[in-house]
């Protein structure tokens, strides 16, 4: 069975071919199989900088805030030159977000809801898809796929559900 078709499973098939097809610089991403399932089902999505100058206006114009309703160790920190990473409002909506300076990228993924991280339905889409629209205006380079791999759903690795 292929990823594709276990998220058809978990969460239906018209609600992933929707989600997939409506969302341009998101992409919806499997958890990867035990011992490295720390990771939920997310949305996820990739911008690329290429400067210290770069990321900084990039982090301007993302609207940034605290998100104060998850717990404090899991707040947006510094974990060493290379790495941030923690739950942040981009643009008043709750988001997973790290920064990686080697890689120059800033992920943003969104999974769960209030109560379950893990728990993936319409209202983690609509928050992927409340962010995309701002981010889309922010004339920003994406990477795509975000994550490079068959856990990814993307046009990269399942051309069919892009095609027309």
């Amino acid at each position: 069975m292929t990823k594709l078709e276990h998220m058809f499973l978990e969460y239906g098939e018209e609600n992933v071919k929707r989600w997939c097809a409506s969302l341009k610089v998101f992409r919806l991403c499997k958890s990867y199989p035990y011992p490295n399932d720390m990771d939920p089902d997310r949305f996820i999505t990739n911008i690329k900088f290429t400067s210290e100058e770069e990321l900084q206006k990039i982090l301007r114009s993302l609207n940034l805030t605290k998100d104060e309703s998850k717990p404090i160790q899991s707040r947006f920190k510094r974990y060493n030159k290379n790495h941030s990473a923690g739950w942040q409002l981009l643009n008043g909506v709750s988001c997973l977000m790290s920064i990686n300076n080697l890689l120059q990228e800033i992920s943003i993924q969104v999974s769960g809801n209030e109560s379950d991280l893990f728990t993936l339905e319409e209202v983690t889409y609509e928050r992927a898809k409340q962010i995309e629209e701002f981010i889309l205006s922010l004339n920003l380079v994406f990477v795509t796929p975000p994550q490079d791999d068959d856990y990814c759903i993307s046009p990269k690795y399942y051309p069919e559900l892009w095609e027309k």
